[in-house]
Parts: C-alpha cells; sequence; structure tokens
C-alpha cells in the first residue's frame, strides 16, 4: 500500500515538473537568442570601426596629398 500511494504522489508531480522544466527551457532559449543579438551588435561595431578607420586613413592621406600640391604651388609662386 505504502508504495502504491509513492506512486500517485510522483504521478501527481509530472505536470508541475513538467510545466518548471518547460519555463525554464524557455528562459535558457530566450537568454540565448539575446547573447547571439549582442555579439550580432559586437560584430557591427567592430565592422563600423574598422570602415572609419578606413576612412580616417583615406582623408589624412588626401590631407598630405592636398598639402603637397600647396607647397608646389607656393614654390612656383615664389619662382615667378
Amino acid at each position: 500500500m505504502l508504495t502504491t500511494k509513492l506512486i500517485c504522489i510522483k504521478m501527481n508531480n509530472i505536470p508541475i515538473t513538467f510545466a518548471t522544466f518547460s519555463a525554464v527551457g524557455g528562459l535558457v532559449f530566450y537568454a540565448g537568442q539575446q547573447s547571439h543579438r549582442i555579439d550580432e551588435l559586437f560584430r557591427r561595431a567592430h565592422a563600423a570601426e574598422h570602415e572609419r578607420k578606413d576612412t580616417r586613413d583615406l582623408i589624412f592621406d588626401i590631407h598630405g596629398k592636398v598639402s603637397g600640391i600647396e607647397r608646389d604651388i607656393q614654390y612656383v609662386k615664389d619662382k615667378m
């Protein structure tokens, strides 16, 4: 009689256990989804930073060339 009673108690706990595991599983899935979004944001930020660095390097290169042209023009003006 005692074992029958324990089996009935365990059978009564199955829906509660299932609901608990479902809720915990949902939370773990949601946390993983948010983690993936954060990783994607870090990748985008890194790509934007790299693009910004390339643009800055290009601007410095153009500035150097324009400064050289200005010096050459000034040299030609001084010679005339």
